[in-house]
């Protein structure tokens, strides 16, 4: 772990990117009333958010890639558990902190090494990993509206994890669906 203040000061020198494009999450088919909510990474956590303190919408940069970091959090393919559901999100961000970024990251002092190791044992030990310390920074900084963050399940692929909470007016996540059934969108405030 690193101290507070100075990586909170660096985030603050850091512009954000923006992110344009198709994600894709799965969700246990209970919450499909409203699948675009994170209150499993509130109750949870996540590699990005310790319980209890945010709402993070968990996505990956392609179906497969959803389907290992999955597996990575539930281990065996073969071990039956309930159904989920796929979904692919519209997403369009201004404000997305790019940690695949590697100048940006030396810039933090955070390693890919750092980021892409296990997380739930620092977080029993310590109350926090490194990659929650992260996470939970750039939600405070009310800067960042999403993280762009490097597979820890697959290498080559990336996820974006969402804050909702901190959306500007011009940024929204809507559930794609071309036959129209679902018509889920969660949208910045107004101007």
């Amino acid at each position: 772990m690193h101290d507070d203040a100075p990586l909170a000061t660096e985030l603050e020198r850091i512009a954000p990117s923006e992110f344009h494009g198709y994600t894709y999450r799965i969700i246990d088919d209970e919450f499909r009333t409203d699948p675009l909510s994170g209150i499993g990474s509130v109750i949870k956590g996540g590699r990005y958010n310790a319980p209890g303190l945010f709402e993070a919408l968990y996505s990956s940069d392609s179906r497969i890639t959803a389907l290992y970091e999955i597996d990575a959090l539930f281990g065996d393919v073969d071990v039956p558990h309930s159904p989920e559901l796929m979904l692919t999100l519209d997403v369009r961000l201004s404000r997305v902190l790019d940690l695949t970024d590697n100048t940006l990251r030396d810039a933090l002092g955070a390693t890919l090494e750092e980021l892409l190791a296990p997380y739930l044992q620092d977080q029993l030990v310590s109350g926090e990993a490194a990659t929650q310390q992260l996470g939970r920074l750039a939600f405070a900084s009310k800067k960042f509206s999403a993280l762009r963050v490097p597979s820890a399940a697959r290498p080559e692929a990336r996820n974006l994890v969402i804050f909702p909470a901190r959306f500007a007016s011009n940024e929204q996540v809507r559930l794609y669906d071309e036959r129209g059934r679902w018509r889920q969108i969660r949208v910045g405030p107004p101007t």
